[in-house]
């Protein structure tokens, strides 16, 4: 039998891409596989790995794969399979991620963005049509705490859990404009803050009566209770004079004092007998049911009374 050299009797024109196989026929004439040239393709280099070793380059249409690095149709890096140093499976995008499904589901502990500002509601640089934007918090089986610009009323809104969205408000200048607040109880101001009002604003709302002194006060408060206090002067009579220091004043109560005052107290009086002033100093009052009583100290003020004497006392009376 005749040897066959292939190169010498096939001839093959100078080529890339090409390679020699053999037919699945045998030939006629010597009972063996033909042998052709074909074109380099993954259905004849058979179903195994392909090992291009290290330092060898891959290329396939517009991808280039070396050494964990893929780079596009310019040469340009575009992924990095990271090794060393990072978890199983990670990556290095080393250009923009272009995303065009509908979701981005990422299942991480931590996300962190180095840049300071992210953009909601655009396509690129462009921005687009207003809508409502912000930040939704699940919470595993309770209501979901959201942050949300609500552009139907160009405001920012709060979902601290309730299901209920609150205005936060929106800031013009120096100024704070915002519906109802109802999560700022208990706030305190920084010391030396100043609270200004411009156009004839006010504060509204304020209870009845202060809890404490410090408090802010209504104008029914100062109408009903302060004014109505201070005005309160009326005259009463001794109905009883007992000798040598007691005068009773039958069915006559003092007035009581706001929540924040000093309770009434003989400061609140004068004390005339028989048309002379006693000293203040030298007397003591006190509310026995429906009596008034005054006493005098007889030696500071070198006076007794006697039981015809008038008593009379100008002050804090309600009746």
């Amino acid at each position: 039998m005749p040897l066959i050299d292939p190169i010498r009797q096939l001839k093959p024109a100078p080529s890339a891409s090409r390679v020699l196989q053999s037919s699945v026929l045998t030939s006629s004439d010597t009972g063996l596989p033909t042998l052709l040239w074909g074109q380099v393709g993954l259905e004849v280099l058979g179903t195994g790995s392909l090992d291009m070793g290290t330092g060898n380059t891959l290329s396939v249409g517009y991808i280039n794969s070396y050494n964990n690095i893929i780079r596009n149709s310019l040469s340009d890096t575009s992924i990095q399979l990271l090794v060393d140093g990072y978890a199983s499976g990670s990556v290095k995008v080393w250009g923009d991620l272009v995303v065009e499904g509908s979701q981005s589901i990422q299942n991480t502990v931590t996300f962190a963005v180095e840049d300071s500002i992210l953009d909601l509601n655009f396509s690129g640089s462009t921005a687009l049509a207003a809508q409502d934007s912000g930040l939704n918090i699940g919470r595993n089986g309770l209501s979901n705490a959201r942050l949300l610009w609500d552009e139907s009323e160009t405001a920012w809104m709060v979902d601290n859990g309730t299901g209920i969205l609150q205005t936060i408000g929106g800031a013009t200048g120096s100024g704070f404009l915002g519906s109802t607040n109802t999560n700022m109880s208990s706030s305190t101001m920084l010391e030396g803050a100043n609270l200004t009002f411009d156009g004839g604003g006010e504060v509204q709302g304020l209870p009845g009566t202060p809890s404490t002194g410090s408090a802010a006060v209504s104008h029914t408060y100062v109408s009903e209770s302060l004014f109505s206090y201070v005005r309160t002067n009326n005259t009463q009579r001794a109905s009883t004079v007992t000798a040598p220091a007691t005068a009773s004043f039958s069915s006559v109560y003092t007035a009581s004092a706001p929540d924040g005052f000093e309770a009434t107290n003989r400061d609140d009086f004068l004390f005339f007998i028989n048309g002379q002033h006693i000293e203040n100093y030298a007397t003591t009052i006190r509310q026995e049911d429906s009596n008034f009583m005054l006493y005098i100290d007889s030696e500071s003020v070198a006076m007794e009374f006697d039981a015809d004497d008038e008593i009379v006392g100008w002050g804090k009376f309600t009746t």
